[in-house]
């Protein structure tokens, strides 16, 4: 999960930095049709420069801290131009010489827009696989299994005023996928049912010696509050008998 929280924050500040080239963009494309003087733009652009260089910078050192090493690695040069502009004093639009420089600063700022969009589209790509990669794996039978648990404890009409936590969980449950087993927690590399948090799930049956619920060998936690659960005859004898 903190991996998908990294590129959603990452994403946000890449299409803060394209708002901000795109500004700079349209300041300069207003002067070349002079819809604005050369006072105005150069003011403009000047006034988002810095938070722009400050944002990037950010995001070198946010992607470094988080362990991406390819995106902190990929946004260096656009970095280290950023920082030779800043020392030479050349990061900030002259007001005197921008219809001089009108080419070269829009030629630039199309160069930055061009290096952010393809981060962009490798942030939504890391983000997508990564979402991928994070799928619960599900065995085969463990799915029947639960299938069948569904089946044998169908759910009762509870009443939700006494119980306002409850809900019908297992309705959800299909064979699609881990991602439509409400309430059930599989391992990850081996894709067994490790956690059955069915608390409020308004589950009724009988429970038998050979109950589908029994056949969760990799069971670590059940939670089956507000569950009705009638032992069988021969449950009960099999209770006592190893007691």
């Amino acid at each position: 999960m903190g991996d998908v929280w990294t590129w959603i924050i990452s994403f946000l500040i890449l299409i803060t930095l394209v708002g901000f080239i795109v500004y700079q963009l349209i300041c300069l494309a207003d002067l070349e049709f002079d819809y604005i003087n050369p006072y105005d733009s150069a003011s403009r652009i000047n006034f988002v420069v810095l938070p722009e260089f400050f944002l990037q910078g950010f995001l070198c050192f946010f992607y470094l801290v988080t362990g991406h090493w390819f995106m902190a690695l990929l946004g260096v040069p656009y970095l280290y131009y950023n920082f030779q502009l800043y020392s030479k004093r050349q990061h900030l639009v002259d007001v005197t010489e921008i219809f001089n420089l009108l080419d070269c600063e829009k030629k630039k700022r199309l160069f930055k827009l061009a290096y952010m969009i393809l981060t962009l589209f490798l942030t939504i790509f890391c983000f997508f696989i990564n979402n991928l990669v994070s799928l619960p794996f599900t065995r085969p039978d463990q799915i029947e299994i639960l299938l069948a648990f569904k089946n044998e404890f169908p759910n009762f009409k509870c009443d939700f005023k006494k119980l306002p936590c409850s809900k019908q969980m297992t309705k959800s449950w299909t064979n699609k996928g881990a991602m439509s087993f409400d309430g059930v927690v599989f391992d990850s590399e081996t894709g067994v049912v490790t956690e059955l948090n069915l608390g409020g799930a308004c589950l009724s049956g009988t429970l038998s010696a050979n109950s589908s619920l029994f056949r969760f060998h990799h069971l670590r936690y059940l939670d089956l509050l507000t569950t009705t659960l009638t032992p069988s005859h021969s449950s009960s004898n099999l209770a006592n008998s190893q007691t």
